[in-house]
């Protein structure tokens, strides 16, 4: 009698991106905006080359008003939705009103669940552009196994259907979050994305994911930040563009 062997299950990621208009400001200082656009979109792509090496990952979709990071993630091999489609859905769902980051993230997953349900859900920012692919494997790895884990004493249920199966990668300050995993295709989606977000995600009962992942906790918003992803290696695009931006020692991933 035939076996056939059973399919890990896989993560569909999320990923967003704001206008470039109004992409990294904190750099303003130091790099001038057509560069800072320049940059936005070099991370962007190699965070997604990342992210789709990773055999962890069955998709990738990223949500942006910006017509430039659709046209990147087209040529990466990502979809992306609209964020005007994504508010309108997240709307549509009574999670609040549609605006901001979390609310365009919400319904971009919302869209997303409704066309091809995937087992699990990441939610991962545009700008680390020193992620690995292992790392991202590793992280949802441990993301999933945290999904069985117990929220608390036993007996005592999860506070309003959040806890397990909600996972987050604290970003290298510990203050701000770089991914969110939502696992099982039933699980509420809750985002807290924003400043002090770690200590948000934490208070709505998320799990913290505490893996050596220099990568995937390294954001970017100041050039000490561009410093550090270069002392790190990025992917080639990034690298490029450190260089033209004068950070030293930039090197590839």
């Amino acid at each position: 009698m035939p076996t056939h062997a059973i399919a890990a299950p896989r993560v569909h990621v999320v990923v967003p991106v704001k206008s470039l208009a109004d992409a990294k400001s904190r750099l303003s200082a130091e790099v001038h905006e057509a560069l800072r656009r320049e940059l936005v979109l070099a991370m962007l792509q190699d965070t997604l080359r990342a992210l789709l090496e990773s055999p962890a990952v069955s998709a990738v979709t990223v949500v942006t008003p910006d017509a430039a990071a659709a046209a990147v993630a087209a040529r990466c091999g990502a979809c992306s939705v609209d964020e005007r489609r994504a508010l309108a859905r997240a709307g549509a769902s009574g999670a609040g009103p549609p605006a901001g980051l979390n609310a365009a993230l919400t319904g971009a997953a919302y869209r997303v669940r409704d066309t091809v349900a995937p087992d699990h859900l990441a939610f991962v920012q545009a700008d680390l552009p020193s992620l690995r692919s292992g790392e991202f494997t590793a992280a949802a790895a441990s993301a999933i196994a945290s999904a069985s884990a117990p929220a608390g004493p036993p007996g005592v249920p999860p506070r309003a259907g959040i806890g397990p199966g909600r996972a987050y990668i604290a970003d290298r300050s510990g203050a701000g979050t770089t991914a969110v995993f939502v696992c099982g295709a039933a699980t509420r989606l809750r985002l807290g994305f924003g400043d002090d977000s770690a200590l948000r995600h934490a208070e709505q009962g998320a799990v913290a994911l505490s893996g050596a992942w220099p990568g995937l906790r390294a954001d970017v918003d100041t050039v000490a930040d561009l410093r550090h992803v270069g002392r790190l290696g990025t992917g080639a695009s990034t690298e490029a563009l450190l260089r033209r931006v004068g950070v030293p020692g930039a090197k590839s991933r």
